[in-house]
């Protein structure tokens, strides 16, 4: 998967300067492929990482997510012992749900922000910890 690419509808992106934390972006339109290939990609790092990896998840464009193909990726992804903190931007009902359902197996570990800058500022403290 090329997370850079900007052609896709859902990508995940190394956060410069914060490896092995990632940045999750979801457009309005999320494609099935595009959900897919993006978890596979979360999977590789959660995988590969010997320390806690925390992602922030930003849905302010307030995705079409589909339920069932986001929470089974999810919930994969949070079982995962390497996964840290989500920290999401711009929730909407559906991403309360998602979180709400995969923080169910186990982990509490969603945190809700308004602004990238204040998800940013979060990650700066868990990575002092």
């Amino acid at each position: 998967m090329n997370p850079s690419n900007e052609q896709k509808s859902v990508y995940v992106m190394p956060i410069i300067g914060k490896a092995p934390h990632l940045r999750f972006v979801w457009t309005e339109q999320p494609t099935l492929d595009d959900i897919e290939n993006a978890f596979a990609y979360i999977d590789q790092v959660l995988d590969r990482a010997d320390t806690s990896v925390h992602i922030i998840v930003d849905v302010r464009s307030q995705p079409k997510l589909p339920l069932g193909k986001t929470m089974t990726n999810a919930i994969k992804a949070q079982r995962t012992d390497t996964m840290g903190m989500w920290l999401v931007i711009g929730a909407d009902w559906r991403a309360e749900f998602i979180g709400k359902t995969i923080s169910s197996v186990g982990k509490n570990n969603i945190e809700w922000f308004d602004s990238e800058e204040e998800a940013i500022q979060r990650l700066d403290e868990l990575m002092q910890t």
